[in-house]
């Protein structure tokens, strides 16, 4: 099983296990001991206990049964499967079911969820099944996935949007998954506007705060860096959620580990430091996560590197007074489409962020790195 095929982007891998809530910590700790190349995943733990009350809750506002199945570690490989969600993928038929009474869902009462959220989850499941263009438009559940979003157009979702930063930190990683799944942007963009987001985007209820980076997202931008990255607070991340593009030559100080690389490109990031990411708050080992989209610039760079797996990252710190921090860190790079001008990083910065700045590192850089010749 290949777990960085399974596991694009910003996709995390969820567990369950029989034990109590305190040998969570332990668990996920034995993970990335024991796992080759753990740390370049983010790892989801759960109780059956504490699963029970997000099963409860799933399907209330929409449903994909395709996104229903799960595995049991048994001799078997029992697979358990509710929902029938097997015969979609093997079909190439994938069902989405709408529940128009998710008014009074407690999911939606509570600020958890709005249909929309739903047909995001939707659209990056038939991206992912390879699926483009009349492909989507004629899907059993396409026409209950624009239901779905053109719903959200009315005053009492768009007050729960505006009323929960929860709501809008998954709005924004829900399409900005789906936005990284579609082969290509423009893909992504015809999708988007069938299912009626432009529409729902022009309302000007929504907060800028998420409607401004949604905007650049569904319009296609072509220079723009999209991320996710640690929530702090409130509409506050590590990371701006978009921004335009800013690719800097490679400085002469990147050190790197043998004359066989090759130092590509540099990002420069703007890093909120304002407390401790909750991502890494919550995840044993400090681990957490900045996902970045970037544009044509930076795949134009790894031109000369057919394998995805020969490019890695170097992040440094500094403040231009002192010599810089510089930190190899785990790295997925993914190409996708040839056709497509985009490349996905996800890099795992065990909380060197925080600690950086608060020791008055002010600017953080990411340094794209290539392994050249054979082997």
């Amino acid at each position: 099983m290949d777990l960085f095929e399974l596991t694009p982007f910003a996709s995390d891998i969820d567990l369950l296990h029989t034990g109590a809530p305190g040998i969570t910590g332990a668990i996920r700790d034995a993970i990335l001991n024991e796992v080759p190349a753990a740390e370049c995943f983010r790892w989801e733990l759960r109780t059956e206990g504490e699963q029970r009350s997000i099963d409860r809750a799933m399907g209330s506002v929409g449903a994909v049964p395709a996104r229903t199945i799960s595995l049991v570690d048994s001799a078997d490989g029992k697979m358990i499967d509710p929902a029938s969600g097997e015969l979609d993928i093997e079909h190439g038929e994938f069902r989405f079911y709408f529940n128009p009474y998710y008014a009074s869902s407690e999911a939606f009462r509570a600020g958890r969820d709005i249909p929309a959220l739903s047909a995001l989850l939707y659209l990056q499941t038939l991206f992912e099944a390879g699926l483009t263009g009349d492909q989507l438009f004629s899907q059993p559940g396409w026409g209950q996935a624009v239901d779905a979003v053109q719903t959200c157009v009315n005053n009492e979702v768009l007050r729960q949007i505006e009323e929960h930063a929860y709501l809008r930190a998954r709005f924004w990683y829900l399409a900005l998954n789906a936005y990284a799944a579609a082969p290509t942007r423009a893909d992504f963009q015809l999708a988007a506007e069938s299912l009626g987001f432009k529409y729902l985007l022009k309302v000007q209820s929504l907060p800028d705060s998420l409607l401004l980076p949604l905007n650049s997202l569904v319009d296609n931008s072509a220079g723009m860096t999209f991320t996710s990255s640690g929530h702090l607070r409130g509409d506050a991340y590590r990371l701006e959620r978009s921004f335009s593009a800013a690719m800097d030559p490679v400085p002469p100080d990147i050190p790197l580990a043998t004359n066989r690389q090759a130092a590509l490109l540099t990002v420069p990031l703007k890093v909120m430091s304002r407390g401790i990411a909750s991502s890494a708050a919550k995840a044993s080992g400090g681990s957490e996560f900045f996902h970045l989209a970037l544009p044509q610039a930076a795949r134009n760079a790894c031109a000369n590197f057919q394998d995805d797996a020969r490019l890695s990252a170097i992040v440094q710190f500094g403040d231009f007074r002192e010599p810089w921090v510089s930190v190899p860190i785990p790295c997925v790079v993914q190409r996708k489409h040839p056709a497509d001008d985009r490349l996905f990083l996800r890099l795992n910065l065990f909380g060197l962020p925080g600690a950086m700045l608060n020791v008055g590192k002010s600017t953080v850089r990411v340094c794209l790195v290539g392994l050249l010749g054979e082997g």
